[in-house]
Protein backbone atom coordinates (compact mmCIF):
# COMPACT_ATOMS: atom_id res chain seq x y z
CA UNK A 1 0.00 0.00 0.00
CA UNK A 2 1.09 3.51 -0.63
CA UNK A 3 2.35 5.25 2.54
CA UNK A 4 -0.18 8.09 2.20
CA UNK A 5 -3.04 5.59 2.02
CA UNK A 6 -2.02 3.47 4.99
CA UNK A 7 -3.78 5.55 7.63
CA UNK A 8 -6.97 5.74 5.55
CA UNK A 9 -6.92 2.03 4.85
CA UNK A 10 -6.49 1.08 8.50
CA UNK A 11 -9.38 3.35 9.51
CA UNK A 12 -11.72 2.06 6.78
CA UNK A 13 -10.73 -1.56 7.37
CA UNK A 14 -11.44 -1.24 11.10
CA UNK A 15 -15.00 0.01 10.39
CA UNK A 16 -15.96 -2.69 7.89
CA UNK A 17 -17.23 -5.97 9.37
CA UNK A 18 -16.04 -8.21 6.53
CA UNK A 19 -13.18 -6.29 4.88
CA UNK A 20 -12.64 -4.13 1.81
CA UNK A 21 -12.27 -4.35 -1.95
CA UNK A 22 -9.31 -2.35 -3.23
CA UNK A 23 -8.71 -1.14 -6.77
CA UNK A 24 -5.33 -0.35 -8.29
CA UNK A 25 -5.72 2.93 -10.18
CA UNK A 26 -2.28 4.49 -10.71
CA UNK A 27 -1.19 4.51 -14.34
CA UNK A 28 -3.80 1.97 -15.44
CA UNK A 29 -6.80 2.24 -17.73
CA UNK A 30 -10.23 1.70 -16.19
CA UNK A 31 -10.88 -1.94 -15.25
CA UNK A 32 -14.44 -2.58 -14.07
CA UNK A 33 -15.03 -5.00 -11.21
CA UNK A 34 -16.59 -8.27 -12.32
CA UNK A 35 -18.14 -10.51 -9.68
CA UNK A 36 -16.40 -13.86 -9.45
CA UNK A 37 -13.50 -12.86 -11.69
CA UNK A 38 -9.99 -12.34 -10.30
CA UNK A 39 -7.55 -9.96 -11.88
CA UNK A 40 -4.50 -7.92 -10.98
CA UNK A 41 -6.42 -4.64 -10.52
CA UNK A 42 -8.95 -5.56 -7.84
CA UNK A 43 -8.13 -7.09 -4.44
CA UNK A 44 -10.36 -8.42 -1.68
CA UNK A 45 -8.96 -7.84 1.79
CA UNK A 46 -11.14 -10.06 3.98
CA UNK A 47 -11.24 -9.94 7.75
CA UNK A 48 -11.03 -13.13 9.70
CA UNK A 49 -10.73 -14.10 13.33
CA UNK A 50 -8.68 -17.01 14.58
CA UNK A 51 -9.94 -19.01 17.55
CA UNK A 52 -8.60 -22.13 19.24
CA UNK A 53 -10.95 -25.09 19.57
CA UNK A 54 -10.86 -28.76 20.54
CA UNK A 55 -11.48 -31.53 17.98
CA UNK A 56 -14.40 -33.56 19.32
CA UNK A 57 -15.50 -35.76 16.42
CA UNK A 58 -15.69 -35.99 12.65
CA UNK A 59 -18.19 -36.97 9.96
CA UNK A 60 -17.16 -39.17 7.03
CA UNK A 61 -17.77 -37.74 3.57
CA UNK A 62 -20.44 -39.45 1.49
CA UNK A 63 -19.63 -37.45 -1.64
CA UNK A 64 -19.52 -39.44 -4.88
CA UNK A 65 -16.08 -38.03 -5.64
CA UNK A 66 -14.72 -39.67 -2.47
CA UNK A 67 -16.51 -43.03 -2.96
CA UNK A 68 -14.56 -45.80 -1.24
CA UNK A 69 -12.18 -43.35 0.44
CA UNK A 70 -12.21 -42.69 4.16
CA UNK A 71 -12.21 -38.88 4.09
CA UNK A 72 -13.60 -36.58 6.79
CA UNK A 73 -16.41 -34.36 5.53
CA UNK A 74 -15.77 -32.11 8.51
CA UNK A 75 -14.48 -32.04 12.05
CA UNK A 76 -16.70 -31.10 14.94
CA UNK A 77 -15.00 -28.67 17.32
CA UNK A 78 -15.87 -27.04 20.60
CA UNK A 79 -14.63 -25.44 23.80
CA UNK A 80 -14.93 -26.08 27.52
CA UNK A 81 -17.82 -24.33 29.26
CA UNK A 82 -18.27 -24.88 33.00
CA UNK A 83 -15.84 -27.81 32.77
CA UNK A 84 -17.79 -29.59 29.99
CA UNK A 85 -16.67 -29.78 26.35
CA UNK A 86 -19.47 -28.36 24.19
CA UNK A 87 -19.64 -28.54 20.38
CA UNK A 88 -19.81 -25.19 18.55
CA UNK A 89 -18.98 -25.72 14.90
CA UNK A 90 -18.39 -28.16 12.05
CA UNK A 91 -15.37 -27.27 9.93
CA UNK A 92 -14.95 -28.78 6.46
CA UNK A 93 -12.48 -26.33 4.93
CA UNK A 94 -9.00 -27.85 5.25
CA UNK A 95 -6.72 -29.79 2.90
CA UNK A 96 -7.92 -33.21 1.73
CA UNK A 97 -4.78 -35.04 2.84
CA UNK A 98 -5.46 -33.80 6.38
CA UNK A 99 -9.08 -34.97 6.08
CA UNK A 100 -7.83 -38.46 5.24
CA UNK A 101 -5.27 -38.29 8.06
CA UNK A 102 -7.94 -37.41 10.65
CA UNK A 103 -9.94 -40.54 9.80
CA UNK A 104 -6.90 -42.84 9.47
CA UNK A 105 -5.33 -41.67 12.76
CA UNK A 106 -8.33 -40.56 14.81
CA UNK A 107 -6.70 -41.22 18.18
CA UNK A 108 -3.94 -38.75 17.28
CA UNK A 109 -6.50 -35.98 16.59
CA UNK A 110 -9.32 -36.54 19.09
CA UNK A 111 -9.13 -33.98 21.89
CA UNK A 112 -6.35 -31.95 20.24
CA UNK A 113 -6.38 -28.19 19.69
CA UNK A 114 -6.78 -26.58 16.26
CA UNK A 115 -7.06 -22.94 15.23
CA UNK A 116 -10.14 -22.09 13.22
CA UNK A 117 -10.37 -18.98 11.04
CA UNK A 118 -13.75 -17.42 10.31
CA UNK A 119 -15.19 -14.29 8.73
CA UNK A 120 -17.81 -13.77 11.42
CA UNK A 121 -18.85 -15.11 14.80
CA UNK A 122 -22.58 -15.47 15.41
CA UNK A 123 -24.16 -14.75 18.80
CA UNK A 124 -24.51 -18.52 19.35
CA UNK A 125 -20.73 -18.83 19.11
CA UNK A 126 -20.86 -20.56 15.74
CA UNK A 127 -18.54 -19.39 12.96
CA UNK A 128 -19.24 -18.14 9.42
CA UNK A 129 -17.18 -19.94 6.76
CA UNK A 130 -14.76 -21.57 9.20
CA UNK A 131 -11.52 -23.12 7.99
CA UNK A 132 -8.67 -24.88 9.76
CA UNK A 133 -5.28 -23.17 9.98
CA UNK A 134 -2.42 -25.39 8.79
CA UNK A 135 0.83 -25.02 10.76
CA UNK A 136 4.43 -25.80 9.85
CA UNK A 137 5.85 -27.92 12.64
CA UNK A 138 9.55 -28.38 11.90
CA UNK A 139 9.04 -28.66 8.14
CA UNK A 140 5.96 -30.89 8.44
CA UNK A 141 2.40 -29.66 7.91
CA UNK A 142 -0.06 -30.19 10.75
CA UNK A 143 -3.46 -28.90 11.81
CA UNK A 144 -2.79 -29.64 15.49
CA UNK A 145 -1.49 -26.90 17.79
CA UNK A 146 1.32 -28.54 19.72
CA UNK A 147 1.75 -25.60 22.11
CA UNK A 148 -1.71 -25.63 23.70
CA UNK A 149 -3.69 -28.03 25.87
CA UNK A 150 -7.36 -28.71 25.18
CA UNK A 151 -8.37 -27.53 28.67
CA UNK A 152 -7.07 -24.05 27.77
CA UNK A 153 -9.84 -23.72 25.16
CA UNK A 154 -12.58 -22.29 27.38
CA UNK A 155 -15.79 -20.48 26.57
CA UNK A 156 -14.50 -17.38 28.37
CA UNK A 157 -11.29 -17.32 26.29
CA UNK A 158 -13.29 -17.97 23.12
CA UNK A 159 -15.72 -15.09 23.74
CA UNK A 160 -12.93 -12.74 24.79
CA UNK A 161 -10.96 -13.55 21.65
CA UNK A 162 -13.80 -13.34 19.12
CA UNK A 163 -15.19 -10.08 20.50
CA UNK A 164 -11.94 -8.12 20.57
CA UNK A 165 -11.07 -5.85 17.65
Amino acid sequence: LLPQWKTGFVGHYAKEPEGLILKQVSGRPHHPYTIGVRNQYWFKVKKSKGVDMVIMDYEVSEADSYQGMNIAKNIICGVYKNGKLIPLVKIGAFPIHHKAEVVANWKKYKGKVITAKAFKVFSSGSLRHPSVVVWDEGGKETIIRMDKEATECTWEEYIRHVTKG
